[in-house]
Formats: C-alpha cells, sequence, structure tokens
C-alpha cells in the first residue's frame, strides 16, 4: 500500500514538471519581443516617473503567430479581445496542469522530478489566483474590464482603457507590484480600446 502510494506521488510530482515546462515554453514563446525581451525598456527608469509611457502600450509580441494562438496582446481592442486574451490564457494554463498530471501519475517518474511538478502545480495555481484577484482590483479601480497573464516573474495587464493617464498607470503597477510582488520593470500595460 504504501509502496504504491509513493509511485502515486512521484508520478504527480513528473507530471507537474513536465507540464510548468511546458507552460514555460508556450508563455515565452507568445510573449517574447524579437530583441529577446518582454517589451519592456529592460528597467531604464533613472530620470522618468513610474507613470511614464514608456511602461504603457509596449509591443510585447510583433512577430506573426499562427491563426489559432493566443491573441496579440499590443494589438487587442475592445471587451472580445480582453476576453479572447483571458480564454487563451486559461486555455494553455488547462495543457499545462494536464501535462503536469501526466508527470506526476508516470509510475517511471524520478521522485525529483515529480516534486518538481508539484511545486509548479502549486505555483501555477497561485498565479492563477493572483491573475483574479489583480483583475478584479484592477475593475474596482474603474476599468470596465481588464486581463492579467503572470508568466514567472513578468506581468502583463490589458485594460480597456483609451489613453491611460500616468495616475491610472501608477494605479495598476502599484497593485501587481503589491499583490503578484512583481518589479516595475517585469510589467507592461496593454490598451484595449
Amino acid at each position: 500500500m504504501k509502496k504504491s502510494m509513493i509511485i502515486g506521488k512521484r508520478q504527480m510530482i513528473l507530471a507537474a514538471l513536465v507540464m510548468a515546462l511546458g507552460v514555460a515554453v508556450y508563455l515565452n514563446w507568445q510573449f517574447a519581443a524579437p530583441d529577446g525581451g518582454l517589451g519592456v525598456n529592460a528597467g531604464v527608469t533613472s530620470g522618468r516617473n513610474l507613470g511614464d509611457a514608456q511602461f504603457v502600450n509596449n509591443p510585447v509580441l510583433s512577430e506573426e503567430r499562427p491563426a489559432e494562438s493566443e491573441p496579440d496582446v499590443a494589438n487587442i481592442t475592445g471587451a472580445a479581445g480582453i476576453e479572447g486574451a483571458r480564454q487563451s490564457r486559461d486555455d494553455a494554463r488547462v495543457r499545462a496542469l494536464e501535462k503536469l498530471r501526466d508527470i506526476t501519475d508516470d509510475a517511471r517518474s524520478d521522485p525529483a522530478i515529480a516534486t518538481q511538478a508539484a511545486e509548479d502545480t502549486a505555483r501555477i495555481i497561485r498565479d492563477i489566483e493572483t491573475e483574479g484577484l489583480l483583475e478584479g482590483l484592477i475593475k474596482a479601480r474603474g476599468f470596465s474590464d481588464a486581463a492579467v497573464i503572470i508568466s514567472g516573474d513578468n506581468v502583463n495587464v490589458i485594460v480597456a482603457a483609451e489613453g491611460l493617464e500616468a495616475a491610472q498607470t501608477l494605479t495598476i503597477q502599484e497593485l501587481v507590484m503589491s499583490q503578484a510582488g512583481a518589479s516595475i520593470e517585469n510589467i507592461t500595460i496593454h490598451e484595449a480600446s
């Protein structure tokens, strides 16, 4: 009985690792800018205010993507675009969690891999909870809709707004920094008008 329980844990951990790896690769592919960054000005903030436009509307995706992939967050328009980004994010997370579960369910999984898979599963679940919390807080600040995508240390925020003011940008950045623990250079805000 105990032996089969250990095998189950190993499988769970391996599945979590594979799923986390899949999520990381997918999100990296989706959000990588051609210059190798996330479209953020790599923390160049000297002599500037946190709310300056350098952190707003930075193109995150500029290369062509297949039609079935996540929408280009830099060109999202309206509520349908925000909902599409949110749905794509959720679909990617479901696929990643399934892969992590497959790793942890595999009886031949290495214990270290299975442990990492379980940790990655827990991190993804925390990210999902934080994204939902941030979306609610942003809406509470007067925006009609918002989608938040957490990818490792990086956070992309898509808000239903046209012409964000510096104070609005700063409010969103402060919310993300306090709730997600992200640093200012890892936060990108996109307008969906």
